[in-house]
């Protein structure tokens, strides 16, 4: 049972002022017949027990897809929220409908839309990050029993390509260290961010953007991955300090860079973004001063500090447990009871070998 509540104002002119009392008579007697009328029709809707409006609404996979997508945003997951959407546009533009009805998404269903991405010269990674979102809102379905697992993404490609190495020399990261941007605060602070990524064990640009003073806690920095959610320490060694004590009192929000400015969650992640390409058109510039052949991004920071600490001899585990890398399960295995310090004293190896600097020692 449900009930309507229906609020009406009439206004009438002089004229019939005088006849308001039987004009409004007349209105309530239509409004009755009008409500039993829809009400009749109402009753007349079968509805099978235990369903609900919402859930009929929910068959059609694009309606359910866009109503999980909401809930992440309400939820502040914005980075998954945004590869949601991506991949329902894509399906959109595929089937050329706004309905989709789940028992269409078939085995052979997904496997035309896996060509016809290829057709538009989609990467191995990006179709894989399409296939994942959309086997994660399929499954959500599954769970709430809107359909039946029918398994239909078992045959794409849902794994990681190997992309080109993103690493730079150790050569490079000491002339990045000597290269003087003064001159130009935004390629500073580019320069400075890039470092301090480096010197903290790869941390995101995500992860440095919303960084804040309370995270420094007894000479580490300790934070939540927003990737994986997962909660790391770092030791802050002399560099990044450094780097920390050059932007202080820099931001109104009380961050340790200035790089956001909003302190509301969905403006903020809109900045995040913004400077995100910022960021990394101006690491092709400094790239470019530098002689460097590839593009230099936002990534480049941790795999170089990766590929570093390998050619130092620095143990697989323990850099996988730097990176905080959760999806390795030999390496969690290996890690499980791994002593911190000794990531700690892998980070500090790797910054006195690559910057060569005697106050590390």
């Amino acid at each position: 049972m449900f009930t309507v509540t229906i609020n009406l104002q009439i206004s009438f002119d002089k004229e019939n002022q005088a006849h308001s009392k039987e004009l409004a008579q007349l209105v309530n007697e239509k409004l009755k017949q009008s409500v039993l009328s829809i009400q009749n029709q109402y009753n007349q809707i079968k509805i099978p027990p235990n369903s609900s409006v919402e859930d009929s609404s929910q068959t059609n996979f694009f309606d359910f897809a866009d109503h999980e997508a909401n809930e992440l945003e309400l939820n502040r997951r914005y980075n998954t929220s945004r590869n949601y959407r991506t991949a329902i546009k894509r399906l959109r533009e595929y089937t050329e409908s706004s309905i989709l009805p789940f028992n269409h998404i078939t085995v052979q269903f997904i496997d035309n839309f896996e060509s016809f991405l290829k057709k538009r010269a989609c990467s191995l990674n990006t179709i894989s990050c399409y296939m994942r979102s959309l086997r994660a809102i399929y499954n959500k379905a599954v769970n709430q029993q809107l359909v039946i697992q029918q398994l239909p993404f078992n045959n794409v490609f849902t794994g990681t390509e190997t992309t080109r190495k993103r690493a730079v020399s150790c050569m490079l990261i000491r002339k990045l260290t000597q290269l003087d941007c003064t001159s130009n605060p935004a390629m500073q602070l580019t320069k400075d961010i890039f470092l301090f990524s480096f010197y903290t064990r790869g941390i995101s640009f995500i992860d440095i953007a919303y960084m804040q003073y309370s995270h420094i806690k007894n000479g580490y920095l300790k934070y939540q991955r927003s990737k994986t959610h997962q909660s790391l320490s770092v030791r802050l060694e002399i560099p990044a300090y450094k780097i920390i004590k050059r932007y202080r009192g820099t931001s109104r929000a009380g961050h340790l860079f200035p790089i956001l400015t909003s302190t509301e969650a969905e403006q903020c992640y809109k900045e995040y973004r913004y400077q995100l390409g910022l960021y990394n058109k101006r690491l092709n510039r400094i790239g470019m001063l530098l002689g460097l052949k590839c593009n230099l991004s936002s990534y480049v920071s941790r795999h170089t500090w990766a590929t570093l600490a390998r050619e130092y001899g620095i143990p697989l585990s323990i850099i996988s447990e730097g990176l905080g890398h959760t999806s390795e399960r030999t390496t969690r295995i290996y890690i499980k009871h791994l002593d911190k310090q000794q990531i700690d004293k892998a980070n500090h190896k790797l910054l006195c070998k690559t910057l060569c600097s005697t106050e590390q020692e």
